[in-house]
């Protein structure tokens, strides 16, 4: 799919060498290093990981890494029907779907050709299967979904079915401008809770920025992650892994550690570990403070 507020309209420049990105044996190899820094938790994302070619075999490689506790998944949803039970058996822990509208029309336009049924398929599947919890991440997009009936549609999914619905601010690098897609957490709360009461819990396995609430009487959640309006960055003890073989202490920054040619290179263990810790030592504060005027910030780049 190509979501519009991730993938610009122009052409884009794709990688066309596999030679340019880590192969599967590559990934492993680095999670085993941080793996022994203390890493615990994992995520396969993208673009759509399921599209990759022997994703099951790359779930299974990390789940048998010493010292990996959880791994879990973001996807759009159109082909995890399929595969969730593969997945579930290759040691797939959870599963997050990216689900920006229960209006299939308006799904439709948003993701620029998803189908919303076989969203709705990939997250039975999921639950089925066992994968808990299963997470709906949905981004608020100024007046397109943030319409009382669409934050309400999202509510009563989680009525009667275990899934946790996390409403997520746009983001954006850029700080010298009013977001104009922009819809504060405040707002989607404030419809929610004209609808039901809800309780602060515990957030569910997996941990990162979002503040989960419980509706009264819902088998389900409710989550916001206020990346905007209320910055987390105090908090994130996140590193991201790039198909390129560089990585990223923060996700708003340009800036990018090269791993793959030192890797390549024959560099021993301890070599990896002091350019990791390097690199975590520099880690911003806040995302203001890793902002370049020059940096050419594309989500699609980054991955969701």
């Amino acid at each position: 799919m190509s979501c519009r507020y991730c993938v610009p309209e122009e052409s884009l420049k794709c990688i066309k060498e596999r030679s340019d990105l880590l192969s599967f044996e590559e990934i492993t190899k680095i999670v085993q290093t941080l793996s022994g820094m203390g890493i615990k938790r994992i995520k396969v994302t993208g673009g759509e990981p399921l599209i990759k070619r022997g994703i099951t075999s790359l779930i299974k490689g990390l789940a048998a890494i010493s010292g990996i506790e959880d791994i879990s998944l973001t996807t759009n949803g159109q082909l995890l029907s399929g595969l969730a039970l593969d997945l579930k058996r290759a040691g797939l822990s959870r599963i997050n779907v990216s689900l920006d509208s229960l209006n299939s029309e308006k799904y439709n336009y948003l993701s620029r050709g998803g189908d919303l049924a076989l969203a709705f398929e990939g997250i039975k599947k999921a639950i089925e299967v066992g994968m808990s919890p299963v997470k709906m991440n949905v981004v608020a997009i100024k007046g397109v979904n943030d319409f009382k009936e669409d934050i309400l549609d999202f509510l009563s999914f989680t009525r009667e079915l275990p899934v946790y619905v996390r409403f997520i601010e746009h983001m954006t690098a850029r700080v010298s401008h009013e977001d104009e897609a922009l819809v504060p957490t405040a707002k989607i709360k404030e419809i929610v809770e004209s609808e039901v009461s809800l309780e602060e819990m515990a957030p569910p396995i997996g941990g990162g920025p979002a503040k989960y609430y419980k509706p009264a009487g819902y088998l389900g959640g409710v989550g916001f992650i206020s990346a905007m309006s209320d910055s987390f960055c105090q908090n994130c003890n996140r590193l991201r892994l790039s198909a390129t073989g560089t990585i990223k202490s923060c996700l708003f920054s340009c800036k990018e550690t090269d791993i793959i040619t030192p890797l390549r290179g024959g560099a021993s263990d301890e070599k990896i570990k002091r350019i990791i810790t390097e690199l975590v030592a520099s880690k911003p504060k806040d995302r203001l403070g890793s902002l370049e005027d020059d940096c050419d910030w594309q989500m699609l780049k980054i991955g969701g």
